[in-house]
């Protein structure tokens, strides 16, 4: 879904710097990151990561939005327009990976606590597929990014998260170094002008 979105972007790119070839690969961010620090791919999206992940890197906040509550379609807050973080203080949560996810696991679990509860039954996933299949299944619930409501889920409701109670910043991450380095600042602030539209 993200290279879907990405590829009109892309195209605008590719016409005013035709040379430049950019092809897309799917890794999980803290992979990518990886990769990224050691030269063998030149730019990546991730969630916030830790400024130590950073070093050496250029990066830039491109998107910042309050994520997709994942529901089974029966649960009684299915039908609500929009949810807030204490409407999911007793249910079993399913967060997302801190170490495969930079910057999506901790925040949502601190924003629970501000909220004023203790997540429970805290489980931990790395794989948006099996997320939305322990959600249809377990009757757990979620949260996704808002590019991941244009995925179908069958079974699913998908609600939006109250803005202002957690901020899930999207950001791309670039080498400095990289012979289209210009090019990626670009590509950022194409992406930061045109941010995924609310569900």
């Amino acid at each position: 879904f993200l290279a879907l979105y990405l590829a009109p972007f892309l195209q605008r790119l590719h016409r005013k710097h035709p040379r430049w070839q950019i092809k897309l690969v799917e890794l999980v961010p803290s992979e990518a990151l990886q990769r990224l620090s050691r030269g063998e791919i030149d730019a990546a999206a991730t969630g916030r990561p830790d400024p130590s992940r950073l070093r050496g890197l250029e990066s830039r906040v491109i998107w910042r939005q309050s994520p997709l509550i994942a529901l089974p379609a029966a649960h009684p807050l299915a039908k609500r327009r929009k949810l807030h973080l204490r409407d999911l203080a007793a249910e079993r949560l399913l967060v997302w990976d801190e170490e495969q996810f930079p910057g999506f696991g901790a925040p949502f679990l601190a924003a629970c606590r501000k909220a004023g509860f203790e997540p429970r039954s805290v489980q931990t996933t790395g794989d948006l597929a099996d997320a939305f299949a322990a959600v249809a299944r377990d009757g757990v619930v979620t949260y996704v990014g808002r590019l991941a409501g244009q995925v179908p889920a069958p079974g699913l409701a998908l609600v939006p998260l109250a803005e202002g109670e957690l901020d899930m910043p999207t950001v791309l991450v670039w080498r400095g170094d990289a012979p289209a380095a210009g090019v990626f600042t670009e590509l950022a602030d194409l992406l930061a002008a045109q941010p995924p539209a609310a569900q």
